[in-house]
């Protein structure tokens, strides 16, 4: 889904009984080096995601809170897998 139609798509979620609280999450050029992840509520996530651009995928539900609460770990991961490959002239 794209962000052309994430108006009309969070609309029709709140319309049929979606709890604003729900999270959201936009990945814009997902596993690309200029990734990008705009997290919000389903009440916000149009004004929280004005920016963002195509190609982006929505992910909608309770995962995205599981997401965000590993983000950190997972950028820590990162930058210590770049550390070893600098190490080992990789």
């Amino acid at each position: 889904m794209g962000i052309g139609t994430l108006h009309q798509l969070a609309a029709g979620l709140r319309k049929a009984g979606m709890r604003p609280d729900m999270p959201m999450a936009v990945v814009e050029r997902g596993y690309r080096p200029g990734q990008r992840t705009t997290i919000a509520d389903l009440g916000t996530i149009t004004s929280a995601a004005a920016g963002c651009s195509n190609p982006a995928v929505l992910v909608i539900g309770e995962v995205v809170r599981v997401a965000e609460a590993n983000r950190g770990h997972a950028e820590a991961a990162a930058d210590l897998d770049r550390l070893a490959a600098s190490l080992l002239g990789s």
